[in-house]
Protein backbone atom coordinates (compact mmCIF):
# COMPACT_ATOMS: atom_id res chain seq x y z
CA UNK A 1 0.00 0.00 0.00
CA UNK A 2 1.70 3.54 -1.21
CA UNK A 3 -1.03 6.06 -0.08
CA UNK A 4 -3.57 6.29 2.70
CA UNK A 5 -5.83 9.31 2.12
CA UNK A 6 -7.66 10.43 5.17
CA UNK A 7 -10.80 12.47 5.17
CA UNK A 8 -12.36 13.70 8.32
CA UNK A 9 -16.39 14.49 7.54
CA UNK A 10 -19.02 16.49 9.57
CA UNK A 11 -22.12 17.53 8.32
CA UNK A 12 -20.60 17.92 4.00
CA UNK A 13 -23.36 16.21 2.11
CA UNK A 14 -23.32 18.90 -0.39
CA UNK A 15 -20.11 18.32 -1.50
CA UNK A 16 -19.02 15.05 -0.48
CA UNK A 17 -19.62 13.37 -3.46
CA UNK A 18 -17.48 15.38 -5.39
CA UNK A 19 -14.42 15.43 -2.97
CA UNK A 20 -14.94 11.17 -2.99
CA UNK A 21 -15.66 11.48 -7.12
CA UNK A 22 -11.66 12.73 -7.53
CA UNK A 23 -10.41 10.89 -5.06
CA UNK A 24 -11.63 7.45 -6.76
CA UNK A 25 -10.70 8.87 -10.27
CA UNK A 26 -6.89 7.60 -10.04
CA UNK A 27 -4.53 6.02 -11.93
CA UNK A 28 -3.78 3.26 -9.37
CA UNK A 29 -5.11 -0.07 -8.88
CA UNK A 30 -6.81 -0.48 -5.69
CA UNK A 31 -4.55 -2.23 -3.68
CA UNK A 32 -2.51 0.66 -4.26
CA UNK A 33 -3.98 3.21 -2.38
CA UNK A 34 -6.86 3.51 0.40
CA UNK A 35 -9.26 6.64 1.19
CA UNK A 36 -9.61 6.48 4.94
CA UNK A 37 -13.66 8.30 5.71
CA UNK A 38 -14.02 9.47 9.47
CA UNK A 39 -17.63 10.28 10.44
CA UNK A 40 -17.23 12.66 12.84
CA UNK A 41 -20.58 12.77 14.15
CA UNK A 42 -22.53 14.34 11.35
CA UNK A 43 -25.89 14.80 11.72
CA UNK A 44 -26.71 15.20 7.71
CA UNK A 45 -26.50 12.39 4.92
CA UNK A 46 -22.99 12.32 4.78
CA UNK A 47 -22.57 8.95 6.83
CA UNK A 48 -25.11 6.86 4.27
CA UNK A 49 -23.11 8.61 1.08
CA UNK A 50 -19.69 7.56 2.80
CA UNK A 51 -21.52 3.95 3.05
CA UNK A 52 -22.83 4.00 -0.52
CA UNK A 53 -19.06 4.72 -1.73
CA UNK A 54 -17.95 2.16 0.18
CA UNK A 55 -20.03 -0.35 -0.55
CA UNK A 56 -19.01 0.60 -4.49
CA UNK A 57 -15.17 1.04 -4.21
CA UNK A 58 -13.05 -1.45 -2.45
CA UNK A 59 -10.50 0.94 -1.35
CA UNK A 60 -12.39 3.50 0.49
CA UNK A 61 -13.01 2.56 4.29
CA UNK A 62 -15.89 4.15 6.75
CA UNK A 63 -15.09 4.91 10.38
CA UNK A 64 -17.16 6.78 12.64
CA UNK A 65 -16.92 8.31 15.85
CA UNK A 66 -19.26 10.56 18.26
CA UNK A 67 -18.43 13.99 17.37
CA UNK A 68 -15.09 14.90 18.77
CA UNK A 69 -14.13 17.22 16.55
CA UNK A 70 -11.72 16.81 13.38
CA UNK A 71 -8.18 16.27 15.22
CA UNK A 72 -9.94 13.21 16.95
CA UNK A 73 -10.58 12.31 13.57
CA UNK A 74 -8.14 12.21 11.90
CA UNK A 75 -5.63 10.53 14.84
CA UNK A 76 -8.19 7.51 13.91
CA UNK A 77 -7.20 7.76 10.33
CA UNK A 78 -3.66 7.68 11.86
CA UNK A 79 -4.44 4.60 13.69
CA UNK A 80 -5.36 2.65 10.99
CA UNK A 81 -3.28 3.97 8.13
CA UNK A 82 -1.26 1.29 6.29
CA UNK A 83 0.28 3.60 3.24
CA UNK A 84 3.69 4.41 3.17
CA UNK A 85 2.47 8.00 2.69
CA UNK A 86 -0.30 10.24 4.35
CA UNK A 87 -2.37 12.67 2.48
CA UNK A 88 -5.01 14.49 4.18
CA UNK A 89 -8.18 15.60 2.15
CA UNK A 90 -11.13 17.71 3.59
CA UNK A 91 -14.89 16.54 3.08
CA UNK A 92 -15.26 19.36 0.49
CA UNK A 93 -11.90 19.82 -0.87
CA UNK A 94 -11.22 17.98 -4.13
CA UNK A 95 -7.58 16.46 -5.66
CA UNK A 96 -6.85 16.36 -9.16
CA UNK A 97 -7.74 13.32 -11.22
CA UNK A 98 -5.12 10.66 -11.96
CA UNK A 99 -2.47 12.20 -9.57
CA UNK A 100 -1.45 9.40 -7.43
CA UNK A 101 0.62 7.51 -10.27
CA UNK A 102 2.99 10.92 -10.66
CA UNK A 103 3.07 11.56 -7.23
CA UNK A 104 4.31 7.53 -6.78
CA UNK A 105 6.78 7.58 -9.36
CA UNK A 106 7.79 11.13 -8.25
CA UNK A 107 8.15 9.64 -4.20
CA UNK A 108 10.42 6.18 -5.47
CA UNK A 109 12.42 8.28 -7.57
CA UNK A 110 13.42 10.62 -4.83
CA UNK A 111 12.07 9.33 -1.65
CA UNK A 112 11.36 11.84 1.26
CA UNK A 113 9.70 12.52 4.29
CA UNK A 114 7.38 15.31 2.96
CA UNK A 115 6.19 16.18 -0.50
CA UNK A 116 5.31 20.08 -0.86
CA UNK A 117 2.30 20.06 -3.51
CA UNK A 118 0.59 23.09 -5.56
CA UNK A 119 -3.26 23.79 -4.60
CA UNK A 120 -6.03 26.20 -5.66
CA UNK A 121 -8.38 27.91 -3.58
CA UNK A 122 -12.03 29.32 -4.31
CA UNK A 123 -15.62 28.92 -4.41
CA UNK A 124 -17.80 25.98 -5.95
CA UNK A 125 -17.64 27.93 -9.57
CA UNK A 126 -13.96 27.22 -9.43
CA UNK A 127 -13.78 24.04 -8.35
CA UNK A 128 -15.90 23.18 -10.94
CA UNK A 129 -13.23 24.47 -13.20
CA UNK A 130 -11.13 22.70 -11.40
CA UNK A 131 -12.43 19.57 -12.34
CA UNK A 132 -12.36 19.75 -15.70
CA UNK A 133 -8.98 21.60 -15.88
CA UNK A 134 -6.61 21.76 -13.22
CA UNK A 135 -4.28 23.86 -15.25
CA UNK A 136 -7.28 27.38 -15.56
CA UNK A 137 -5.31 30.00 -15.97
CA UNK A 138 -7.97 31.70 -13.67
CA UNK A 139 -7.44 29.41 -10.66
CA UNK A 140 -6.30 31.64 -7.53
CA UNK A 141 -2.85 29.91 -6.67
CA UNK A 142 -2.54 29.83 -3.02
CA UNK A 143 1.14 30.90 -1.73
CA UNK A 144 0.69 29.36 2.34
CA UNK A 145 3.15 26.50 2.41
CA UNK A 146 2.48 25.27 5.86
CA UNK A 147 -1.11 23.91 5.29
CA UNK A 148 -1.46 20.09 6.35
CA UNK A 149 -3.48 19.42 3.10
CA UNK A 150 -0.72 20.61 0.77
CA UNK A 151 1.91 18.29 1.81
CA UNK A 152 2.55 14.08 1.37
CA UNK A 153 3.96 13.08 4.73
CA UNK A 154 5.65 9.68 5.27
CA UNK A 155 4.12 7.29 7.56
CA UNK A 156 7.56 6.15 9.36
CA UNK A 157 8.13 9.29 10.38
CA UNK A 158 4.49 9.80 12.01
CA UNK A 159 4.59 6.40 13.89
CA UNK A 160 8.33 6.46 14.72
CA UNK A 161 8.15 9.69 16.67
CA UNK A 162 4.07 9.24 17.69
CA UNK A 163 2.33 12.26 16.16
CA UNK A 164 -1.10 12.86 16.60
CA UNK A 165 -3.53 15.88 16.43
CA UNK A 166 -4.18 17.48 19.97
CA UNK A 167 -7.61 17.18 20.39
CA UNK A 168 -9.98 19.77 21.59
CA UNK A 169 -8.05 22.02 19.35
CA UNK A 170 -10.41 23.25 16.15
CA UNK A 171 -8.10 25.33 14.44
CA UNK A 172 -4.79 25.72 13.23
CA UNK A 173 -4.53 22.23 14.48
CA UNK A 174 -2.80 21.06 11.13
CA UNK A 175 -0.37 23.96 11.75
CA UNK A 176 0.58 22.30 14.78
CA UNK A 177 0.81 19.22 13.51
CA UNK A 178 2.99 19.86 10.98
CA UNK A 179 5.20 21.82 13.45
CA UNK A 180 5.72 18.93 15.27
CA UNK A 181 6.44 16.69 11.60
CA UNK A 182 9.28 19.29 10.71
CA UNK A 183 10.33 19.24 14.69
CA UNK A 184 11.07 15.39 13.83
CA UNK A 185 12.15 15.95 10.13
CA UNK A 186 12.93 19.05 8.72
CA UNK A 187 13.41 17.25 4.88
CA UNK A 188 10.80 19.20 2.15
CA UNK A 189 11.03 18.39 -1.46
CA UNK A 190 8.66 20.83 -4.03
CA UNK A 191 6.38 19.22 -6.20
CA UNK A 192 5.52 21.36 -9.04
CA UNK A 193 2.03 20.40 -10.22
CA UNK A 194 -1.25 21.71 -8.43
CA UNK A 195 -3.14 19.03 -6.62
CA UNK A 196 -5.38 20.32 -4.45
CA UNK A 197 -8.30 22.51 -4.87
CA UNK A 198 -9.79 24.25 -1.03
CA UNK A 199 -13.25 24.87 -1.78
CA UNK A 200 -14.21 28.29 0.45
CA UNK A 201 -17.70 27.85 2.10
CA UNK A 202 -19.76 28.86 4.56
CA UNK A 203 -20.84 27.05 7.31
CA UNK A 204 -17.12 25.31 7.71
CA UNK A 205 -14.56 25.24 10.60
CA UNK A 206 -13.13 28.31 9.34
CA UNK A 207 -16.54 30.58 8.85
CA UNK A 208 -16.00 33.33 11.43
CA UNK A 209 -19.43 34.77 11.07
CA UNK A 210 -20.33 32.10 13.00
CA UNK A 211 -20.36 33.20 16.56
CA UNK A 212 -19.89 29.62 18.05
CA UNK A 213 -16.98 29.08 15.58
CA UNK A 214 -15.18 32.34 16.33
CA UNK A 215 -15.57 31.32 19.29
CA UNK A 216 -13.69 27.91 18.84
CA UNK A 217 -10.76 29.59 16.68
CA UNK A 218 -10.20 31.70 20.02
CA UNK A 219 -10.04 29.21 22.36
CA UNK A 220 -7.88 27.49 19.40
CA UNK A 221 -4.88 30.11 19.98
CA UNK A 222 -5.40 30.01 23.33
CA UNK A 223 -4.61 26.23 23.52
CA UNK A 224 -1.81 26.25 21.14
CA UNK A 225 -0.40 28.96 22.86
CA UNK A 226 -0.98 26.88 25.73
CA UNK A 227 0.60 23.84 24.08
CA UNK A 228 3.61 26.16 23.12
CA UNK A 229 4.41 27.32 26.49
CA UNK A 230 4.63 23.98 27.95
CA UNK A 231 7.26 23.06 24.83
CA UNK A 232 9.23 25.82 25.61
CA UNK A 233 11.83 24.21 27.92
CA UNK A 234 11.76 20.43 26.46
CA UNK A 235 14.68 19.72 24.35
CA UNK A 236 12.62 17.44 22.22
CA UNK A 237 11.36 20.69 20.64
CA UNK A 238 13.17 23.11 18.64
CA UNK A 239 12.92 26.40 19.99
CA UNK A 240 12.94 28.27 17.26
CA UNK A 241 9.49 26.64 15.13
CA UNK A 242 8.07 26.55 18.87
CA UNK A 243 8.52 30.21 18.89
CA UNK A 244 7.44 30.99 15.64
CA UNK A 245 4.75 29.26 16.24
CA UNK A 246 3.98 30.54 19.23
CA UNK A 247 3.81 34.60 17.43
CA UNK A 248 1.89 33.22 14.43
CA UNK A 249 -0.88 32.76 16.81
CA UNK A 250 -0.43 35.55 19.50
CA UNK A 251 -0.66 37.65 16.38
CA UNK A 252 -4.10 35.59 15.34
CA UNK A 253 -5.41 36.15 18.86
CA UNK A 254 -5.37 40.12 18.48
CA UNK A 255 -5.86 40.45 15.34
CA UNK A 256 -9.59 38.57 16.19
CA UNK A 257 -10.25 39.63 19.66
CA UNK A 258 -11.81 43.24 18.78
CA UNK A 259 -14.65 41.33 17.06
CA UNK A 260 -15.61 39.84 20.41
CA UNK A 261 -18.00 41.30 22.59
CA UNK A 262 -16.40 43.05 25.70
CA UNK A 263 -17.20 40.76 28.36
CA UNK A 264 -16.11 38.16 26.31
CA UNK A 265 -12.43 39.58 25.51
CA UNK A 266 -12.28 39.18 29.18
CA UNK A 267 -13.10 35.64 29.42
CA UNK A 268 -10.51 35.52 27.12
CA UNK A 269 -7.60 37.33 28.78
CA UNK A 270 -8.70 34.97 32.19
CA UNK A 271 -7.70 32.13 29.85
CA UNK A 272 -5.06 33.46 28.32
CA UNK A 273 -3.42 34.07 32.11
CA UNK A 274 -3.47 30.59 32.12
CA UNK A 275 -1.89 29.85 29.39
CA UNK A 276 1.26 32.12 30.29
CA UNK A 277 2.04 33.22 27.04
CA UNK A 278 6.26 33.03 26.41
CA UNK A 279 8.13 35.90 25.93
CA UNK A 280 11.71 35.09 24.60
CA UNK A 281 13.29 37.94 26.46
CA UNK A 282 13.52 36.53 30.08
CA UNK A 283 11.40 34.69 32.33
CA UNK A 284 10.55 37.92 34.44
CA UNK A 285 9.13 39.65 31.42
CA UNK A 286 5.77 37.57 31.52
CA UNK A 287 4.67 39.73 33.55
CA UNK A 288 5.10 42.58 31.63
CA UNK A 289 3.45 40.88 28.47
CA UNK A 290 0.47 39.76 30.81
CA UNK A 291 0.08 43.65 31.91
CA UNK A 292 0.17 44.60 28.06
CA UNK A 293 -2.42 42.06 27.22
CA UNK A 294 -4.38 43.31 29.62
CA UNK A 295 -3.91 46.61 28.39
CA UNK A 296 -4.89 45.75 24.64
CA UNK A 297 -7.87 43.88 25.68
CA UNK A 298 -9.57 47.06 26.52
CA UNK A 299 -8.37 48.92 23.46
CA UNK A 300 -10.68 49.31 19.82
CA UNK A 301 -9.60 47.11 16.82
CA UNK A 302 -7.94 50.70 15.25
CA UNK A 303 -4.71 49.54 17.94
CA UNK A 304 -4.39 45.76 16.64
CA UNK A 305 -2.60 46.15 13.64
CA UNK A 306 0.17 48.05 15.53
CA UNK A 307 -0.42 45.56 18.15
CA UNK A 308 0.66 42.81 16.08
CA UNK A 309 3.76 43.75 14.83
CA UNK A 310 4.70 44.87 18.97
CA UNK A 311 3.68 41.37 20.13
CA UNK A 312 4.59 38.47 17.08
CA UNK A 313 8.13 39.22 17.26
CA UNK A 314 11.61 39.53 19.05
CA UNK A 315 12.01 42.82 18.33
CA UNK A 316 8.83 43.71 19.68
CA UNK A 317 9.13 42.40 22.84
CA UNK A 318 13.00 44.24 23.18
CA UNK A 319 10.83 47.40 22.19
CA UNK A 320 8.29 46.70 25.21
CA UNK A 321 11.09 45.80 27.60
CA UNK A 322 13.26 49.14 26.86
CA UNK A 323 9.99 51.41 27.10
CA UNK A 324 9.32 49.84 30.77
CA UNK A 325 12.99 50.31 31.80
CA UNK A 326 12.70 54.02 30.18
CA UNK A 327 9.43 54.26 32.14
CA UNK A 328 11.68 53.45 35.54
CA UNK A 329 13.89 57.05 34.55
CA UNK A 330 14.19 60.33 36.10
CA UNK A 331 13.48 61.69 32.64
CA UNK A 332 10.76 59.78 31.44
CA UNK A 333 9.00 61.44 34.71
CA UNK A 334 10.01 64.75 34.03
CA UNK A 335 8.68 64.46 30.18
CA UNK A 336 5.31 63.03 31.46
CA UNK A 337 4.66 65.45 34.30
CA UNK A 338 6.31 68.96 32.81
CA UNK A 339 4.25 71.40 34.98
CA UNK A 340 5.02 69.47 38.34
CA UNK A 341 8.74 69.71 37.66
CA UNK A 342 9.15 73.33 36.26
CA UNK A 343 6.99 74.66 39.40
CA UNK A 344 9.21 72.67 41.41
CA UNK A 345 12.23 71.14 40.18
CA UNK A 346 14.11 69.88 43.41
CA UNK A 347 10.86 68.87 45.20
CA UNK A 348 9.83 66.99 41.86
CA UNK A 349 13.11 64.83 42.28
CA UNK A 350 13.35 64.28 45.95
CA UNK A 351 9.52 62.71 45.50
CA UNK A 352 10.00 60.60 42.68
CA UNK A 353 13.47 59.27 44.95
CA UNK A 354 11.18 58.61 47.46
CA UNK A 355 8.62 56.86 45.46
CA UNK A 356 11.65 54.47 44.11
CA UNK A 357 12.81 53.65 47.30
CA UNK A 358 9.53 52.61 48.51
CA UNK A 359 9.02 49.87 45.34
CA UNK A 360 12.93 48.30 45.63
CA UNK A 361 12.34 48.16 49.32
CA UNK A 362 9.16 45.90 49.13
Amino acid sequence: MFFSIIIPVFNCEKYLCDCLDSCVKQDLPNNEYEILCINDGSTDTSIHILNDYANKYRQIKVFSQENRGVSAARNIGLDNAKGEYIMFVDGDDLIRANCLRNLKETLEEKPCARLRMGAYMGDSAGADRFKENPEDSTLSKLTLFEVLWMSLLRRSIIEKYRLRFVEGITHHEDELFLTDFQNACSEVVEYPLNIYYYRRSSGTAIDRTNPVTHKKMMNSFIKILGVCKERMNDSAYSKKLNYELWQKNVARLFFYIPEEAYPNRLELLVKLRKSKPYLKISKSNKNTIEKSLRRNIRRSSGFRHFEIVIYSNAFGARLIVARRKFFDTKLSYILRHPKRFLNDPSGCIKKLNMKRNKTSAR
